[in-house]
Order: C-alpha cells, then structure tokens, then sequence
C-alpha cells in the first residue's frame, strides 16, 4: 500500500496547500469510483470498499525512507484508481478538508487565491473560474471552462460554488482539458471534490473561528459511526457568515453581510462483500446582504476622456459637492445588494466488485436556485420617478439537472487495464432578469402612458434551455515494458439543447423584479425597443446538437526509480448553446487541442519532491461575454466567439522537509495566454468614447482576461516542540503579476500586480486532537479587484469589487 503524505507535514499558506502539483490524499484511500462523463470520480474511503485495482505499473516501486524527515509518496486518485503521483501524467494541486478548515477557507474563490494559475471571479450573474488564463465570461447561457464535481455529481452552475467547501476529505484542482475522465465541460480543467464519508467506528470533529476584524465566525461539527455492522452514517452541519470589510456610507452598514448554512447526510452501506452503496443529501442556505458594493474610479474621469464628468459621475459630484472617493479604498457608496441561494443535491453511488473488475454506478439530481440583486452603477444618485437608484437589477435563477452513470473497469494486476462507460444527463434552466433604466431620460419620448422623462422604464428578459448530454468513452492503459506506460483513450458527446428567450420593456417598481413590473402596451413598447437596445426576436435556430469525437493520449517513462517524465495530448470541446442577453444571440462550440511534457520524482531520500511541466493547449472558437453599462444606462451583455487563443507556461513545485519539523514549499506558475485572432471584440471604454458605441477592436496579439504572467507561492511549516504539544508557524506569500478583469482588456480595469501575506500560528498535540490557532489573512492589506465593469453613461468612470480586507480570526478544533 502506498504511504501518504502527512498533512502536518506539507502545511503552508497558514495550512491552507498541503500538496505539491500533485493531489495529495490525507490518507491512503481505496480506489475511487471512476469519473467518467460529465461527473468526477467519487472517491470511497470507507474501511469497508472493496479490494482497490493496483496501478498499472508492473515495477515494484521502493518505499520511501522510513525517518521523521522523510516527505513520503503523494498518493493520487486523478485517473480513477489509486496511483504515486509520479505515475499521473497531468498537473494536480490539492488541499486537504483539514486545511480547509482549519484555516477558514470559506469557498472556492478563498480557494482559488491560493492557488498558483488559478483565478476565481465573483462577478454579477455568475462566478468564473479561470485556469491557465481560460474561462468562461459572465452569461447565464455558459457551461463553465472548468467543471465542479462533488463525489461525481456534477455541479453545472457556477453559483453553486459559495457551498462547495464544506466537510471534504480534498479538493483536487486538476489543471488542462480533462476530457476523458470528466466530460466536455472541463475544457479549461476540473475541481474534483471529495466529501468525508461515514466511518464503522465512532468520530467526531468540531471547529470554532471568529475574526473580529470583519465578524467572520464558522461553526462546524460532523459526528460518524457505525448502525449496523453492514451501514454506517455521517452527519455534518457549518453555520457561517461576516459582518463585513467595506464600509459602505450609502447604507450606512459593513458589507458583505454573509449568513449562510449548509448540512449533509451521509450513509455507507456494504450488504455483501462485493457489493457497497454510498448515499449523500447535501442542503445549501445562503442569505447574503451587500454582496456588490462595488466602489468606483475615474470619477472625473482623466485627461483622455477630456476631464470633463458625465452622466452618473457628474450627477455624483454635484450631489456630493463636487468631491467624491475616487480611490479603491475598502469604502462604498452604493445602493443595497444582495444574493441569496438554496442548492439540494442528491449523490448515490454503488459498486459491484464483479472479480473480473467492477461495475459502478453514480445517479445523481442537482437543484440550484440563486437570487441576484444589485445596483448596476455604484453611485448613489437617485433615478427617475423618485426611485432611489438609477440602475438597480434583479436575477432569478433555477437549474435542476438529473444525470447517471455507469462504467465497467477492469480490476487489476495486468499489464492491460481498461474502462468503458456511458453517461446521460438532463437539465432545465429558467432565468430572469430585471433591469432598470431609472438613469435615462431619453425614454419620455415614448407617449403614453411614458408621459414623461420620470417614468422608470424597466426590461425583463427571460432565458429558457432544456440539455441534455450523452456520452459514450473508453481507455485502455497498458505497461509496455517495465519502465514504459502508454494509454489511449476516446470519448464521444452529443449535447442537445432547447432554446427559448422572452424580452419586454414595462414600468417597474423602485427596485425591479417581478412584482410591480407592468408590461406595456406593444404600441409603447415598440417605440422604446430601440431606444433601450432590446429585441423581443426568439433564437433564430431553437433546437441544437453538437457531438465531438475526443481521443487522448499519454506515455511515461521511469528514467530511475523516482522520477518519471510523461508526453500527454488531448483534446476537449465545449459546446456552444443560447446567449442570456438583450438580443437572441447563439455562440457556437469551443475546442482545444492541448500538449503536455512533465517530470516528477523525489531526491535525497524522499527529502525533496518536485514537478516541473510544460502545457501548451490552442483553442478553437472560445467563448466570449462581456458584461457593461451602456450609453443609454442599460446593461449590455456581449457574446462571441473569439477564433483562437492560446494558453501555454511552464509549472513547478516543490516541497523540501528539511527536518521532522522544518518543510518548505514553493509553487509557481508562468503562463502566457493571449488571443491569436480576435478581430470583433468589444471597445476599451476610451474607444467607445471616442468611435462611439458601434466600435470594435482588434484583440489579436492581446493578453486573455485574468490571466496574469506569473503567480506563485511560499510558504514554511516550522513546529517547535514544547513537551507533548507543538507550536507551529506557517506563514506563506502569495504573488501575482498584473492581469486585465474583462476580455476587452481596458487598462481602466487592470488589477496591478500584489502580494498577499498570510500567518498561522497553532498550538497543540501533534496527533491534531485538538489545536487552538490565530489566522492572518491578507496581512499586506493589498487592494485585488475580483471584478470591474465599465459606465457607458459616464465614459472614463468605471466600478469593481474588492476581494477581503486584512483579517485576523482565532479558531478552536477537536476530532477523534
């Protein structure tokens, strides 16, 4: 069996990576049922699995040096059986669910900020996650570049992510199309996340955190134990929620105001020896208050918008007396916002250990409902009629999605290994969208009823989309000789989808939505289709299916006992589907043809252990949206395809255990994403000003959106021993080059480079029984943007969101 790595061990980032490139098991698992599909493997760690297939290595592999300073073998589950990492041919980072624990990490996007080449983007309708410098833009109609699984359920909407960290064994982030083991929506990569699963004899654990710089608390407790001696339960709850680090002097209050709970039951049960069934119900409650309190800049704008303020940016100086904060500065101004989300999601996995091999099965139903509402322009200048805003917007969002699959694997001991599976999944998308255009008199000209410039016009427009996904895949792995591996592996997708938009203009309520909304009379509501920018046409084309054929290959070569090189290809797509915007737009599918060299080994007996790869992947056709205030004040969503781009960079990592308890850690990653042609993407804000709305630029040669050149971390784990206890100190840096926030890369929305500081500094046993902490987060206090959006009605002014302030918590945790 073999030997895990130990989490103590490879703490960094105030515990929050415990693992090289590389996915970095707390424990020696069983082999995971295989991801196959558009879902993740689910990794089983319960005692009573059946017997796990070996790697497909046929060379005895030496142990690592047996001493207290010795890293060990990282043990990795990323092509669905339990392998060394030096025998996976594709870049992996992981955190353990202790870590992330331990150390606060609230989600994925605290997540993402840890990680070297990986950007999360809290934006206003969704979140995008970027690996690489490639991702998905912000448009209800996208599938995400890269892909969410939780014990093989496939999470479809990027919203689900605020539930995603709760109660895990680890998070593998696993970076590169993943076509064959994940599906067609992991073209960018995959977070694959394995929940604790219930245990045969009893446990505990409990944590407790607060920060009394922001009112950050975290309460989480799990409890697991046998019923039977064949079923076995866990059950897990986490209240959390902040009080907020953006001083907002329109409401009067800190934001974000977070208050969420999330809960989860879990049974094993093992009815025979060859058989085992795994049973989660995961419920999500998030009630969030001033989620956007975006802060602006610009405000006057410089001297190449002529100096001279406009629009809502005028307004504000003259409401304020012609001074305002024009600075990224933790301080806000805007209007009340807000996000709301309940997520129930249901995973049901059975094996069958057949001798031969297994058969596994993953059914799996996913309900998603989000609640957007904020102001679209962060100034607080009244709109017309009296309503307290001039742009507030509302977003309704329901996803439910079905999906099973099953998979036949061989069980092991051969030079030739195989796996051959299906997998089907059905989903339903409603989403509504409310904005105003409270900010623009131009709509008085409409006639009755819109008598005059007061009236607040208002638009709904509604998105509808049925999937549904088919997919049929195969690999056959053989070690051809004793230092040689080769695979090859083929996937087939089809991907139909059923469109259907409404639009309508209408007179709203102070804050759009739903209730007060009043459509007008389609004579009114003609006259003021141009005006506002909106189309009430349906998808020219309502019914579509793309199918792709999906080969992959690797190879891997033992040059000594402990370093492998490997050589991998493969290809991904993504398919294209309806645009959430103001006109019936269709984007179509994005491919990638994507290459990958590595090394991975260990040195000085298993002191050192490294990575060190090579990634260049050409996309085809890549999804673009992009989301601003135009010069009539009303939200204007952009959406395309941009011809090619190309992601290319070297990534290295290293973990050095330089004593029993001295380890240091450095990762990085230097990657140069760029558009290769991109003739039609949307105007900076400086050309709009000057060429006007219909202006278009050239993005060829340019830099991708979030996407900076390098970022990397350092870290130390240092523990001094006092008696039976331990004092450990784990600080750690993260850096990152400058990067642009949206894909019509305008300087205005560049987020310089920075470095972020964080310090852990625990005391208790070393078996982690219990541990009492003081966590530093952000100690450097940088300003990072997590998204921007530029103001048509004010040209040079634009707004964004601030990631966290500095924050300092103290936690309490106990286990058994």
């Amino acid at each position: 069996m073999l030997r895990s790595i130990s989490a103590r061990a490879l703490w960094l980032a105030g515990g929050a990576l415990v693992a090289i490139t590389g996915s970095a098991s707390a424990q020696t698992t069983p082999a995971p049922t295989t991801p196959t599909a558009e879902s993740s493997p689910t990794s089983d760690t319960t005692v009573r699995t059946p017997p796990a297939p070996p790697t497909i290595s046929t060379t005895e592999q030496p142990a690592p040096a047996q001493d207290d300073i010795a890293v060990g073998d990282i043990v990795v589950t990323a092509q669905r059986r339990e392998q060394r990492l030096q025998d996976v041919p594709i870049s992996v980072t992981v955190t353990t669910g202790e870590a992330i624990a331990k150390t606060g990490i609230r989600d994925l996007g605290d997540l993402a900020r840890l990680v070297p080449g990986v950007k999360l983007a809290t934006n206003t309708l969704s979140d995008n996650l970027n690996i690489r410098g490639i991702g998905s833009g912000v448009n209800a109609g996208f599938e995400q570049s890269v892909g969410t699984f939780v014990d093989g359920v496939y999470r479809g909407r990027s919203r689900a992510s605020r539930a995603s960290l709760f109660d895990v064994e680890r998070v593998e982030v696993l970076k590169g199309p993943q076509t064959t083991f994940f599906g067609n929506n992991t073209i960018a990569g995959a977070l694959n996340i394995t929940t604790r699963k219930p245990s045969d004899t009893f446990g505990y654990n409990g944590l407790a955190l607060y920060a009394p710089t922001d009112g950050e608390y975290i309460a989480e407790a799990g409890i697991t134990g046998p019923i039977t001696d064949r079923l076995s339960a866990r059950v897990a709850v986490k209240f959390s929620g902040m009080n907020g680090y953006i001083e907002n002097a329109y409401t009067r209050q800190d934001e974000p105001r977070l208050r969420d709970i999330i809960g989860r039951i879990s049974l094993h049960w093992a009815p025979t020896e060859t058989l085992t069934s795994d049973l989660r119900f995961d419920r999500a409650h998030n009630r969030d208050r001033g989620t956007y309190s975006a802060e602006i800049k610009g405000c006057p704008p410089g001297a190449d918008f002529g100096g001279t303020p406009r629009g809502s940016c005028a307004l504000y100086l003259a409401q304020s007396g012609g001074s305002v904060d024009d600075r990224y500065d933790f301080r806000s101004n805007v209007g009340p916002s807000g996000f709301q989300l309940d997520l129930t999601e249901i995973g049901w996995t059975n094996r069958l250990d057949l001798g031969f091999g297994s058969i596994t099965s993953i059914t799996s139903y996913f309900n998603d409902k989000a609640h957007t509402q904020l102001q679209a322009q962060a100034v607080p200048v009244a709109g017309v009629g009296n309503t307290f805003s001039r742009s507030p917007f509302q977003n309704q969002e329901d996803y439910t999605n079905y999906s099973q699959e099953l998979r036949l694997e061989s069980q092991g001991g051969s030079w030739l290994q195989y796996v051959v599976g299906a997998y089907y999944s059905h989903g339903d998308l409603t989403n509504n969208s409310y904005s105003s255009l409270y900010g623009s008199p131009a709509v008085g000209a409409a006639g009755a009823p819109v008598t005059n410039a007061s009236t607040p016009i208002g638009t709904n427009r509604n998105l509808y989309q049925i999937d549904q996904t088919r997919s049929v895949f195969g690999q056959l792995s053989a070690a051809v000789t004793s230092q040689l591996k080769a695979s090859a592996a083929l996937r087939y997708t089809s991907v139909k989808k059923d469109g259907h938009r409404t639009q309508f203009v209408g007179i709203g309520s102070p804050f759009p939505g739903p209730n007060g909304f009043a459509v007008l009379d389609s004579v009114t509501e003609a006259k003021l289709l141009p005006i506002v920018g909106v189309s009430k046409a349906d998808f020219v084309d309502p019914h579509t299916t793309y199918n792709k054929l999906m080969p992959a290959f690797n190879v891997q070569y033992n040059i000594v006992p402990t370093m492998t090189a490997y050589a991998s290809y493969t290809k991904g797509f993504k398919a294209g589907g309806y645009s959430d915007s103001n006109t019936p737009v269709q984007f179509d599918s994005e491919g990638v043809d994507a290459y990958e060299v590595g090394l991975k080994g260990s040195l000085f007996s298993h002191r050192l252990f490294f990575t060190l790869d090579y990634f260049y992947g050409k996309y085809n056709k890549l999804q673009e949206a992009l989301t601003s205030i135009g010069l009539n004040g009303v939200s204007i969503t952009t959406v395309g395809n941009a011809a090619k781009a190309v992601s290319k960079g070297v990534e290295f990592s290293g973990t050095a255990k330089l004593a029993r308890y001295v380890t240091l850690k450095a990762e990085g990653t230097y990657n140069i994403s760029k558009y290769q042609s991109y003739t039609n993407g949307q105007c900076t804000s400086l050309g709009t000003f000057r060429l006007g709305a219909t202006c278009v630029q050239d993005l060829s040669g340019a830099d991708r959106p979030f996407a900076p050149r390098f970022s990397g971390t350092f870290g130390a784990t240092i523990g001094v021993p006092m008696g039976s206890n331990v004092v450990t100190l784990a600080p750690s840096v993260y850096y990152s080059t400058s990067y642009y926030l949206t894909p019509q890369i305008d300087p205005l929305l560049r987020q310089g480079q920075y470095a972020n500081l964080d310090l852990r500094a625990a005391f208790g046993p070393e078996d982690g029984r219990w541990e009492v902490a003081v966590i530093g987060k952000n100690l450097s206090n940088a300003r990072v943007t997590s998204t921007g959006l530029t103001l048509g009605t004010a040209p040079g002014t634009v707004q964004a969101v601030l990631d966290r302030a500095r924050s300092v918590a103290i936690s309490f945790s106990i286990k058994r």
